[in-house]
């Protein structure tokens, strides 16, 4: 099964001081595909081209 989550590099900390970049992975149907590119699309027009990303791996 394909797997895909939204990542993203907006310079956000956790306690420990790691970085915050990324969500929780969910299975690649096609209304979760689409909520990931809007989610994309929303987070690049607040934070600039190429701050949103989709991730995908094989689980």
């Amino acid at each position: 099964m394909k797997e895909i989550r939204v990542r993203w590099r907006r310079g956000q900390f956790d306690p420990e001081g790691r970085e915050v970049t990324g969500s929780l992975w969910h299975p690649d149907t096609p209304i979760n595909r689409e909520i990931a590119e809007r989610m994309v699309r929303a987070g690049e027009e607040v934070y600039g081209e190429g701050s949103h990303w989709i991730e995908e791996r094989v689980a």
